[in-house]
């Protein structure tokens, strides 16, 4: 008695139209079968359509000052795409510095580098993430 839904995650690797002919399930020592050639229709159709990703990352202050210590935003707009996950790769060029995200300032002498990978929390559609972390020039 009751409805019953079961979910799975699926990621279509290229566009086109996908049906669902057959299901066929097994829990425990129950089974469950279903064909759509004995019901004559399909169970589930999707069309998959190409679309143009609408993310934006903007890194701000755009120049920075030799010499000095500042704070860099980096900012994560998801725009209409949900994104589950992500790698954000910070690269310096020759002089700089960065401080990986979320270290703690006072051992910020032990930790600078000159690149620092960590992961974006996912972003559901029209979110924003920031974040912020230091960079330093000689």
């Amino acid at each position: 008695p009751g409805s019953n839904l079961l979910q799975f995650p699926w990621d279509p690797m290229t566009v086109g139209q996908y049906i669902l002919a057959s299901v066929d399930i097994q829990w425990k020592k129950a089974r469950f079968q279903q064909d759509s050639a004995a019901i004559r229709r399909s169970l589930q159709g999707i069309d998959v359509m190409k679309s143009e990703p609408t993310q934006q990352i903007e890194l701000s202050p755009l120049f920075l000052i030799p010499g000095d210590t500042q704070e860099i935003r980096l900012i994560f707009q998801s725009g209409s795409d949900i994104v589950t996950e992500g790698t954000v790769e910070l690269y310096c060029s020759e002089g700089m510095k960065v401080l990986p995200p979320g270290t703690n300032e006072e051992n910020a002498l032990l930790h600078w580098t000159n690149s620092c990978t960590f992961q974006l929390k996912p972003c559901p559609a029209d979110t924003t993430r920031i974040i912020t972390t230091l960079v330093q020039s000689r």
